[in-house]
């Protein structure tokens, strides 16, 4: 998978107005082990926020429609 390392081809795909964008939440234990995800395709807009100092480091509001 050396697409995924190409930086070229990645500025690319992200300027690409027709796309369709899935994201999987995973939630997690104290210790960081994974107990249960939601995963579906993002049917709008949002935002998500992310703060390596923080206790939770990522924070996001989107729609989706879950699978």
């Amino acid at each position: 998978m050396d697409f995924l390392h190409d930086e070229k081809f990645l500025r690319a795909l992200d300027r690409t107005r027709n796309k369709e964008i899935f994201a999987r939440i995973t939630a997690l234990t104290f210790d960081e082990r994974p107990i249960e995800y939601i995963e579906g395709r993002i049917t709008n807009s949002g935002s998500i926020s992310v703060d390596g100092n923080s206790a939770i480091r990522r924070t996001c509001s989107l729609s989706m429609v879950a699978t």
